[in-house]
């Protein structure tokens, strides 16, 4: 597995498994800290574990409070971002 490259890319993939506890589920095998940029792997770190000691989606204000990272409301994901994701990191 590679890295994703585009910075923008992982800020899209981190809202969308931060506030959809069903894309979270579906991409947890791929999501590593790791595979983002320093600056956002503490993020993706932070996820990771609200979601391992609580089962579900961060709240944005805890996001905020805890890693400095505001979560946008992407509303309903497209059908086919998940496997664009799975397809960008292979």
């Amino acid at each position: 597995m590679s890295d994703i490259d585009n910075e923008e890319m992982q800020k899209l993939f981190l809202h969308a498994v931060a506030q959809n506890s069903t894309i979270f589920s579906t991409c947890k095998p791929i999501l590593k800290p790791e595979y983002f940029d320093k600056s956002l792997q503490k993020v993706a770190k932070a996820i990771i574990e609200y979601y391992s000691s609580y089962g579900s989606a961060p709240k944005p204000q805890w996001l905020k409070a805890e890693v400095d990272f505001e979560v946008e409301n992407l509303g309903e994901p497209d059908k086919g971002f998940v496997k664009a994701m799975e397809t960008e990191i292979e």
